[in-house]
């Protein structure tokens, strides 16, 4: 039956052959990613010349570009490469460039530590929820039921009548 199949569709039976193959290494990645990233050994990492600005990131849950912007380093620059190659592309030690990152991660670390969201940027407005009473509930809605008048009323106990219905279902709001 298989043999039909490629066949007469060769070309259909190539595209699922390749969508399947794409699909097992993807779900690879994704169980491979994952498995990697929940190990306690992995996260908030101490900063060594071989990692790159994107693997210190994933590891402090920190946005790339805050890393990049504490290097003095342009997005479009940082993208794959080491801290090593980043120190010999900007001309200083690497020490220097370990020593930033160090300075980044401990004001992270302290905001970690004191549960607040980072500082807004300079110029913005902070708008800040005012204490207040709770709402109240809403109240509630009157259930309107269809005039009758001029047509036969629904029968006492017939099933799918909207009056039988509103008599016996409950009222929707908080008890009085």
């Amino acid at each position: 039956m298989i043999g039909r199949v490629l066949r007469g569709q060769r070309l259909l039976a190539l595209a699922f052959v390749a969508a399947m193959l794409l699909t097992l290494g993807l779900g690879w990645r994704l169980v491979d990613r994952a498995i990697y990233w929940s190990d306690p050994a992995h996260l908030h990492q101490t900063p060594a010349p071989w990692m790159t600005v994107g693997y210190l990131a994933r590891s402090w849950h920190i946005a790339p570009e805050e890393l990049a912007e504490a290097l003095d380093l342009p997005p479009e620059r940082r993208r794959g490469r080491s801290f090593a190659e980043i120190a010999a592309m900007q001309g200083v030690p690497v020490s220097e460039v370990m020593a930033r990152l160090n300075a980044r991660l401990a004001e992270e670390t302290i905001r970690a530590e004191k549960g607040r969201s980072p500082p807004p940027p300079e110029g913005e407005a902070v708008i800040l929820p005012q204490p207040g009473p709770a709402p109240a509930p809403p109240e509630a809605a009157p259930v309107i039921l269809p005039r009758t008048e001029g047509r036969a009323a629904p029968r006492e106990g017939a099933a799918g009548s909207l009056q039988s219905a509103a008599r016996v279902a409950p009222p929707l709001g908080p008890p009085p």
